[in-house]
């Protein structure tokens, strides 16, 4: 109840409201039937897979914008953070690279008969990592918020070294690896969509063969991702 207080007190005199997020879609794109053996966008994906997920980004987020806009008095302010990419390309490794990794463990498991081949090619990861360009564009598209600030910046992952000092080395080993690090931050946002498609038993097999895979392939300079933050104030 207090928390609820207290979105009502923040909306109603117009004080920032943070909001977090991955860019989860509200569902799968429609006509990606053929983005066979990728469970994301890919470099391998064909032209009209890409254009898919882009427009259901731009649905998805115009809706969200919309959403919020209706939260906040005139003026009120929102902040947003996302995981987004620097590249224009949706395909980039930048981003799509880690989900390649879990694409090679099903794959692997296709091929070893414990997942159906037809099973995998009907699964698409919901997520979209925009470019600065395709939020600024929808921001503006949508109309309900003037935009104030629009950033990128980059978190490297092995900065968590800085931590395990501070804390007196009581920091797990395991919290200071890169490929670790990287592996818990897909499961986080994967596991409970590949449960729901594959079950459980396949899901657990699938994160630790993905895990090996990041650890062993990952480079150091790789370990990175893009952050993008917006400061919006609602129109009139």
């Amino acid at each position: 109840m207090k928390s609820k207080l207290k979105w009502i007190i923040a909306t109603s005199l117009g004080l920032p409201v943070p909001f977090i997020a991955g860019f989860f879609l509200i569902i799968v794109p429609e006509g990606v039937d053929d983005n066979k053996g990728n469970i994301y966008l890919s470099s391998t994906s064909p032209s009209n897979v890409l254009k898919a997920y882009y427009d259901q980004y731009k649905t998805d987020f115009s809706y969200f914008l919309k959403c919020r806009a209706q939260e906040l008095v005139e003026g009120g302010c929102l902040f947003v953070t996302l995981i987004g990419r620097q590249s224009e390309d949706p395909s980039s490794k930048e981003i799509s690279y880690l989900w390649d990794f879990m694409s090679v463990a099903l794959n692997d498991m296709v091929l070893e008969g414990i997942i159906k081949e037809e099973n995998l090619n009907s699964f698409n990861v919901p997520l979209y990592y925009p470019s600065l360009s395709e939020v600024k564009l929808e921001v503006l598209t949508e109309g309900s918020f003037s935009i104030n600030q629009l950033d990128s910046s980059q978190i490297i992952f092995k900065e968590l070294d800085n931590y395990k000092d501070a804390f007196n080395s009581k920091i797990s080993g395991s919290l200071t690896e890169d490929g670790y690090n990287l592996g818990q931050c897909i499961r986080a946002i994967a596991e409970p969509l590949l449960v729901g498609h594959f079950g459980e038993s396949v899901t657990k097999e699938a994160f630790n063969r993905f895990q090996k895979y990041v650890t062993d392939n990952v480079p150091k300079d790789r370990t990175k991702i893009t952050n993008i933050t917006m400061i919006l104030t609602k129109r009139p």
